[in-house]
């Protein structure tokens, strides 16, 4: 299925992106709007979303033509950038028959120095009907500011109902080329799940600077729903497991986070 990015979700993010010599560029913006509620710390998981744009083209292409599948994601922010546009560097690090591996940084123009890193892998897909569409390398999407007019967490349809509990559902605007749940989705879920039970339990606002998330199978019917304990907690850090599962299919457990969260006070 070939997204629409006029319509679908990763089209509002400012996102813009090409392939330049087996190497992917990209280019984001730090926005109020993709900010985690009440702090200009940016959603870890739109970084996510990008770094699993920018290296999952490089995959698809060793995977051709099946599509690439990820299968999971790490993203650290090293510190939080300042407002306005970053760029990213993505590059392959392993291809193999059936696994690749990719890392993406991420800089602003005035800094050389990495602001966060991510490192995903990718297998092509088992399913023969996934086959990924004509053109789907594209040319580079033109480039501009987001035009996303309220919080990410609202334009992605997360519903919180209490610190770690929440869910996404399946929308065709928030799907990706399997017609299942976007990863960046599920990962804003389980992102959310880990910042919300750290500060309720904390007492003061934590943030996810590092956010770890494995792919255990697609979330077909939704919605798919957090569950979150917390792991450990003091007065700089915490660490929160969150467990995501489709409730429309018998609550089968389809990702996994491990999120690494810090006081935004410490």
């Amino acid at each position: 299925m070939q997204m629409d990015s006029a319509t679908h979700f990763t089209g509002e993010l400012g996102f813009s992106h090409e392939l330049e010599e087996g190497v992917g560029r990209g280019w984001g913006w730090n926005v109020p709007e993709l900010c985690v509620p009440g702090t200009d710390f940016p959603h870890i998981s739109v970084m996510l979303t990008l770094s699993d744009i920018v290296t999952g083209i490089l995959a698809g292409v060793a995977t051709a033509p099946q599509v690439s599948v990820t299968v999971d994601f790490r993203v650290r922010i090293l510190h939080a950038p300042p407002p306005g546009p970053y760029e990213m560097d993505g590059s392959i690090l392993r291809s193999g028959r059936t696994l690749t591996v990719g890392e993406t940084t991420f800089v602003t123009p005035d800094d050389p120095k990495p602001f966060a890193v991510s490192i995903g892998t990718f297998v092509a897909s088992p399913r023969p009907v996934d086959v990924r569409p004509e053109a789907f390398e594209g040319g580079p999407v033109r480039r501009g500011a987001p035009t996303l007019t309220v919080p990410f967490g609202e334009r992605a349809g997360l519903r919180m109902f209490e610190a770690g509990l929440g869910e996404v559902y399946l929308r065709p605007d928030l799907t990706n080329a399997t017609s299942t749940i976007q990863g960046g989705v599920l990962a804003l879920l389980g992102e959310m799940a880990a910042q919300t039970l750290a500060t309720a339990e904390g007492g003061k606002t934590y943030v996810v600077d590092d956010l770890d998330v494995r792919y255990l199978r697609a979330a077909r019917v939704g919605p798919a729903r957090s569950s979150a304990r917390l792991l450990a907690l003091d007065d700089d850090r915490a660490t929160v497991a969150v467990a995501i599962r489709d409730t429309g299919m018998e609550d089968r457990h389809v990702t996994h986070v491990i999120a690494q969260c810090r006081a935004l006070d410490a």
